[in-house]
């Protein structure tokens, strides 16, 4: 791959345990973030009553 990289001029890696954990975390950021969106956009799902509390001030 360094062969590679210095043809081309290209930064590619090849740790997978890196490439893996950093998609995980990408993954996991994203599904949070979605579920945040529905929970603001909808009041259906605040509920509990420490979300209400918190997104309540929206209503």
């Amino acid at each position: 791959m360094s062969k590679y990289n210095g043809i081309t001029k290209q930064s590619i890696e090849t740790d997978l345990n890196s490439y893996v954990t950093q998609e995980t975390v990408s993954g996991v950021f994203k599904m949070v973030a979605e579920k945040e969106s529905a929970i603001r956009d909808n009041s259906v799902f605040r509920t509990t009553s420490l979300l209400k509390k918190v997104f309540g001030a929206i209503d």
